[in-house]
């Protein structure tokens, strides 16, 4: 079985890298967008900002825990 760098950067790969761009593009825009999102709900909803922390620290830390077991077992 051949390398992969004996085969070179072929189109495959350069589609797999877009994907993976696009895919921290639309995460970042995400974190981005509830960042400014969460100031309107505050004065729509009459709530206090810190009612938004768990929602926010509940993605992050699942992000944190699932990863890991994704990566070792190579599916969910």
């Amino acid at each position: 079985m051949a390398a992969a760098s004996e085969h070179g950067f072929e189109r495959l790969h350069l589609r797999v890298a877009w994907l993976c761009g696009v895919v921290l593009f639309l995460e970042g825009y995400d974190i981005a967008a509830i960042g400014y999102a969460i100031p309107s709900l505050v004065d729509a909803w009459r709530v206090a900002p810190s009612v938004f922390t768990q929602a926010l620290t509940a993605g992050n830390v699942g992000l944190l825990l699932v990863a890991p077991v994704i990566e070792n077992d190579g599916n969910f």
